[in-house]
């Protein structure tokens, strides 16, 4: 009798795991179906004739928007469901790769568009779905219950040297360039002509050689580098803080290299064309006008990068967010905590020579490394 009544609780834990790692991956892989919803219902609302085709547009249109946006939204609480981990195996810490990977599905999806564009290809839908269909299987199947080895922060987090560097070359383009740039945007809303006035002028300083060479390479940079990063991150324990910096960071990295492909390839190489904001709208049909700009305006989100950017400049290490992440974690997890540390540590001998408590011990490390991350 005891022992069916203890199975059913594992069997559902087991099953709800599963969901948690395959949900991600599946949300991604039906994200182009999400678009078309959106694309369809924006077009009924814009040829109805009658009221009831008006509604009926538009609860498709949000209908659409609710799906789209909720590949990133399931994306998240994957990446902060399984980040509360704190030995995490190999099967969660792929999972939760995966997710990152999922959360950045509309500049992924823009970036496979641009490619085949560039190669006259319009079989994005179906390219997408051969990617997706095979590593939505590889989130369940196969599953490897083994821990993750770790031998201190270090390993989990990357070298403290790129960190650092990380931090300062995403602080340098934000005061250098992303500020301006999200202010000209702003410029649109009083009108195109005036987006396009200051545009022309902030270009005598973005399109100089040495300043735009050195912008470039800071992004290219923030690419590589913050890559690295997410791959040893993603296996440490991390709050809601760090899951937002992480998933921000897997998002920055796919919609830069997307928008570099944009600006660059297709814009001055392939079309050789002005990359104003004519060319951002997607005009003269616009983002809502076109099936295919639609995912130009489902990468809206973008615009929320300066967060990003800020979560990567070295903010994570002040005083205050490094105490706001500490309370984000949950009671069963410091309860874990202290008697993991009492089994393991004991009585821990400190610095100066001085005996001290196991707990105390862990709480010393565990702020130690929160301030590395």
């Amino acid at each position: 009798m005891s022992t069916a009544v203890h199975a059913t609780p594992h069997r559902g834990i087991e099953t709800a795991t599963r969901y948690i790692h395959d949900a991600p991956t599946v949300a991604a892989l039906f994200y182009p179906v999400a678009l078309v919803a959106f694309y369809s219902g924006g077009r009924m609302v814009h040829d109805a004739s009658t009221w009831e085709a008006w509604l009926s547009g538009w609860i498709v249109t949000l209908g659409g928007a609710f799906l789209t946006y909720g590949v990133p939204a399931i994306s998240f609480w994957a990446i902060y469901v399984l980040g509360q981990e704190l030995a995490p195996s190999r099967a969660q810490v792929r999972a939760r790769r995966l997710a990152h990977l999922a959360f950045a599905s509309p500049p992924l999806f823009t970036a496979l568009g641009l490619i085949l564009n560039l190669l006259h290809s319009s079989s994005d839908y179906i390219v997408w779905a051969l990617i997706w269909i095979p590593i939505s299987l590889t989130a369940v199947v196969g599953a490897d219950e083994r821990p993750v080895a770790a031998s201190g922060p270090e390993p989990r987090t990357g070298p403290l040297w790129l960190k650092i560097a990380h931090g300062y070359s995403a602080l340098a383009i934000l005061l250098i360039f992303l500020v301006l740039h999200i202010a000209n945007h702003l410029t649109a809303i009083w009108s195109a002509d005036l987006h396009k006035a200051v545009m022309n002028v902030l270009r005598t300083i973005y399109r100089a050689n040495l300043v735009q060479t050195a912008l470039v390479g800071l992004l290219l940079f923030q690419i590589t580098g913050g890559i690295a990063l997410l791959w040893k991150k993603v296996a440490a324990p991390t709050g809601i803080f760090g899951s937002l910096q992480t998933a921000s960071g897997a998002y920055l990295a796919a919609f830069v290299t997307s928008h570099l492909t944009a600006v660059f390839v297709l814009g001055r190489w392939a079309m050789q064309i002005d990359t104003n904001w004519d060319f951002a709208i997607g005009a003269p049909a616009g983002l809502m006008g076109d099936p295919w700009n639609v995912r130009l305006f489902a990468c809206g989100v973008s615009s929320l990068q300066p967060l990003g950017l800020w979560s990567e400049s070295g903010a994570p290490r002040s005083r205050r967010n490094r105490k706001k992440g500490k309370q984000d974690r949950r009671r069963r997890d410091w309860a874990r905590r202290r008697n993991r540390t009492r089994h393991y540590f004991g009585n821990a001998q400190c610095a100066r020579g001085r005996r001290v408590t196991g707990a105390k011990c862990c709480c010393a490390r565990f702020d130690v490394a929160f301030f590395q991350i």
